[in-house]
């Protein structure tokens, strides 16, 4: 019976151990080590082009893990094949 036990615990520790590793970052992610102006302005200039001055979408993902990175990162992608029409 103890012999049992010990197994399920061990399954459930593994269980858990697993679930919760699936969460974890796969990629580090490091600090800006140096930001100059002339980057926000290059920024800037790509992201007025082709752009319309009279809309404006905030957007907020949630989520922390890599799957929710993907995720948000697919919403994106589809956000920037969709067309607007203003």
């Amino acid at each position: 019976m103890q012999k049992l036990i010990n197994q399920a615990l061990r399954t459930c520790l593994l269980c858990a151990v697993w679930a919760l590793s699936a969460c974890a970052p796969l990629i580090a992610d490091h600090p800006l080590e140096k930001w100059t102006p002339d980057m926000h302005a290059a920024l800037s200039e790509q992201i007025s082009r082709d752009r319309s001055a009279e809309l404006l979408v905030f957007l907020a993902f949630s989520g922390g893990g890599t799957r929710a990175a993907a995720f948000s990162y697919g919403q994106l992608r589809e956000l920037a094949n969709t067309e607007v029409m203003t």
